[in-house]
């Protein structure tokens, strides 16, 4: 990135430094185009990122407001898991196919025992593509202890300090 310019020769070349950036990084992690798509989604998401705070700075907005700052976190969380699919994946149809059943592409499933049989269920959910299943359709064992272990470990993740913050009172060198 530094070698290219980085961010000392203007916006417009700083974007091209940055998507070539991420795109070789993508090809670094390994020959294929999940990869490449996936350097891509990052170097957009960075870019994305840059462009917005020019924005805001023009704008004179508070990007240190706790709100915006919750909302950045909870926004980065989910683009970068999202993007984290085709890194993962072993083809572009896998991911494809994982990323239509996140986003809800065939609807979404639901136990029965949550909305039991009503107004809001049957005239409003299901139209737009809620299905409801008895938990043992889902054929996933303690499926009712899922969901509150998920909530925890992301209440976990997110309240508690990360390894930066941690040893940053340490101010940790390669030299003296």
């Amino acid at each position: 990135y530094y070698t290219l310019g980085g961010n000392r020769c203007g916006h417009a070349r700083q974007t091209v430094n940055i998507m070539a950036t991420m795109l070789l990084s993508g090809l670094w992690h390994g020959a294929g185009w999940t990869f490449v798509i996936w350097g891509a989604l990052h170097g957009t998401f960075i870019v994305i990122n840059h462009q917005w705070r020019l924005i805001a700075a023009k704008m004179k907005w508070n990007l240190e407001h706790w709100l915006y700052r919750k909302a950045g976190v909870l926004l980065t969380f989910v683009v970068v898991s999202l993007a984290w699919t085709f890194f993962r994946a072993p083809t572009i149809g896998v991911a494809g196919n994982v990323l239509s059943s996140l986003l809800g592409v065939g609807g979404f499933s639901f136990p029965d025992e949550w909305f039991g049989h009503g107004a809001l269920r049957d005239h409003l959910l299901t139209p737009l593509g809620f299905h409801f299943v008895t938990t043992t359709a889902l054929h996933i064992k303690h499926y009712e202890n899922a969901l509150g272990c998920i909530a925890i470990l992301l209440i976990i993740c997110w309240a508690m300090p990360n390894s930066q913050q941690l040893l940053s009172r340490h101010h940790p060198t390669l030299e003296p």
